[in-house]
């Protein structure tokens, strides 16, 4: 009984669909899953006809090769503007401004921050510090990209400003969108990440600069209405992320009991 349906059924769509059509279906999917003869198969012969169609195997693949070199010309010239406007940006605003001020800026790094491709800039600003603005821009980027590839950046960059008693003179708002980027880095990778990347080594260097970063004088008088407000929060989050990737880390090490 299945048989006889099967050959109904293929019956059927023989008597809608010529044999040639049929058998084109069936060579495209073939090529779909078999992408790498497109290649070869272009390099022997020129066209094939099958039925009223003719396959002209040289031209398909010219045109992918023209699609996908426009598409890299596309990336290409998104990455450039993002450059672009990245530096409209760092000459466009005032570090000074107030937070309220400030928000258009903040607004617009964050968006060119996903799709920036070379993160070199943000890496040189946070090792290297000269200039507030850069500085600024680097935190944001930080903040909304959450990557661990710049965890070490971070935290290396926050050590030298928590050993310094006025912090460098850098900005307590900088501080805390530095700082803010560590917690939500933290958060991204022990909480959300199935296969977290931190070591233990990185987690441990974190907490040690975190103590110096909330027992800095000019921290202890951020916001001493509401400490959690201002640095301190960020910081006492990011240790209390730590800890869960640390106990974490301990669990994994031991195995089953």
């Amino acid at each position: 009984m299945e048989n006889d349906a099967f050959y109904q059924y293929l019956k059927l769509i023989m008597d809608y669909f010529p044999i040639w059509f049929i058998a084109l279906a069936a060579f495209v999917v073939w090529l779909v899953r078999n992408p790498h003869y497109l290649t070869t198969l272009s390099k022997h012969v020129s066209s094939a006809k099958i039925g009223d169609l003719e396959v002209q195997f040289r031209e398909v693949k010219e045109e992918i090769k023209a699609a996908r070199q426009q598409v890299e010309e596309l990336q290409n010239d998104v990455l450039n503007q993002n450059a672009a406007r990245l530096e409209q940006i760092l000459e466009g605003f005032d570090t000074h401004a107030s937070i309220r001020d400030l928000a258009d800026t903040r607004e617009a790094i964050k968006a060119i921050a996903p799709d920036l491709d070379d993160l070199s800039f943000v890496e040189e600003a946070l090792r290297n510090y000269k200039n507030p603005k850069e500085l600024y821009a680097a935190a944001e980027i930080a903040r909304a990209r959450r990557s661990p590839a710049l965890f070490d950046d971070i935290v290396v960059c926050l050590d030298e400003v928590a050993r310094a008693p006025d912090l460098k003179g850098i900005r307590l708002y900088t501080v805390w969108t530095l700082t803010k980027a560590l917690h939500m880095t933290l958060v991204a990778d022990i909480k959300h990440s199935p296969r977290p990347v931190l070591t233990r080594k990185q987690l441990l260097a974190a907490d040690e600069m975190l103590n110096r970063l909330i027992a800095n004088d000019r921290v202890q008088l951020d916001r001493t209405d509401d400490p959690t407000k201002g640095v301190q929060g960020p910081a006492k989050w990011s240790k209390d992320w730590i800890a869960k990737g640390l106990a974490r880390l301990n669990s994994q090490q031991a195995g089953p009991v």
